[in-house]
C-alpha cells in the first residue's frame, strides 16, 4: 500500500448533541466514560506520544511532518492538557475526532468540562478565564451559548485517565496525565486496571493533579509495570527521562517560561516515537497568558 503524507484535516461540525448539563461533581460518568482503555499494538505503523499540547496545534504539525508520520498506520497519543492558554485551542480539541489519535483527559479538560456544566467545587468560570487557567478563549462560547461548548464538553467527557498498549514490535506501554499511582496499594499488571476501575475523588487527584513522583516524595507506594508510564502535567527541562518508571513529557508548551519549583522551563513541545525511541521538539511561541503568569505552583494547582 503506498504511504500517504500525513494530513491533518478536520471534520466541519454538521451540528452538536443534546445532553443535559448536570451539576454532579462525577456526571461524565453518566455518559460511559471508560477510565481504563486498553488497545493492542500497533503492529504495522509507529506509535507516537506528544507532551501537553496547551493549543500550540501548529507546533505539533510541523513535528508530526518532521517525523513523517503516517495518519494511515502511525498513531498519536496525547497525555491531556490539550487546551488552555495557546493559541489554536479548538484545533486541538478537534484532534480528537481522528481515528488515529487517542488521549487521556487532563486537569484542564476537566477544568473545561466542569465550566461547561457548572459542576466544579472550588473553580468559578470567572476564575477558569484567569490568565493563569488559560480558558479565556470560551468566553465567547459562553457568552453565545454556542453549540460548541456542550459538544466539546461532551468529547472531553468521554476521555479515559489511563491508557494500555499491548506488547508487539516494542515493550507495552501506560499513558496519563499526571501520575500512575495509588496511595491504597502498589500497582501492578494485574491490578492497574482495578484500581483505575474502582477510583474515588482520591485516586482521580493522582491521575490528574499530582507532583509526588515529580519532585520525588517519598509516597510509600511501587509500581511495577513492564513498560513505560508516559505523563506530563508537571514541566521538565529535560523531557522523556525515565524517572520512577514515568516519562514525563511535558516540555513547558503551557508554560512560559515559569520558574515552577526549581523547573526552569523553556517553553517547547516534545513528540517522542515508543516504537523507535526519537523524539522531536520545537520552540513554542509565548502568548500573553505565559508571559504575566508567575505563580509558584503547590501541588494540585493548575498546570
Amino acid at each position: 500500500m503506498a504511504r500517504s503524507p500525513a494530513s491533518l484535516v478536520f471534520r466541519r461540525l454538521g451540528g452538536s448533541p443534546e445532553f443535559k448539563l448536570a451539576n454532579a461533581r462525577h456526571s461524565q460518568y453518566t455518559w460511559g466514560m471508560p477510565r481504563y482503555l486498553a488497545l493492542p499494538a500497533n503492529l504495522h505503523g509507529r506509535d507516537f506520544v506528544v507532551g501537553d499540547l496547551h493549543g500550540q496545534y501548529s507546533v505539533l504539525r510541523s513535528l508530526l511532518e518532521q517525523a513523517d508520520f503516517q495518519s494511515d498506520i502511525d498513531r498519536l497519543f496525547l497525555v491531556g492538557d490539550l487546551i488552555d492558554r495557546g493559541p489554536e485551542n479548538e484545533k486541538c480539541l478537534q484532534l480528537l475526532l481522528e481515528p488515529y489519535v487517542k488521549a487521556v483527559q487532563g486537569n484542564h479538560e476537566l477544568m473545561f468540562y466542569q465550566a461547561a456544566t457548572n459542576s466544579s467545587p472550588w473553580m468559578t468560570l470567572k476564575d477558569y478565564w484567569h490568565e493563569d487557567n488559560g480558558g479565556g478563549w470560551t468566553r465567547d462560547w459562553f457568552e453565545r451559548k454556542a453549540p460548541e461548548l456542550t459538544f466539546w464538553a461532551r468529547q472531553v467527557s468521554r476521555l479515559p485517565y489511563v491508557v494500555h498498549v499491548e506488547a508487539g514490535r516494542s515493550a507495552p506501554f501506560w499513558m496519563v496525565h499526571a501520575e500512575l499511582w495509588s496511595p491504597y496499594c502498589d500497582i501492578t499488571e494485574t491490578n492497574v486496571q482495578r484500581v483505575v476501575e474502582t477510583l474515588n475523588d482520591e485516586q482521580e487527584r493522582v491521575f490528574q493533579w499530582s507532583r509526588q513522583l515529580a519532585r520525588e516524595h517519598v509516597i510509600g507506594r511501587r509500581m511495577q509495570l513492564p513498560g513505560p508510564v508516559y505523563c506530563g502535567h508537571t514541566p521538565v527541562s529535560t523531557p522523556g527521562v525515565e524517572r520512577y518508571g514515568h516519562v514525563n513529557l511535558d516540555a513547558g508548551a503551557g508554560a512560559g517560561g515559569w520558574a515552577k519549583q526549581g523547573f526552569i522551563v523553556e517553553p517547547r513541545l516534545y513528540l517522542w516515537c515508543h516504537t523507535t525511541q526519537q523524539s522531536w521538539a520545537a520552540p513554542v511561541p509565548q502568548t500573553q497568558t505565559q508571559l504575566t503568569s508567575s505563580l509558584a505552583l503547590k501541588d494540585g494547582d493548575s498546570c
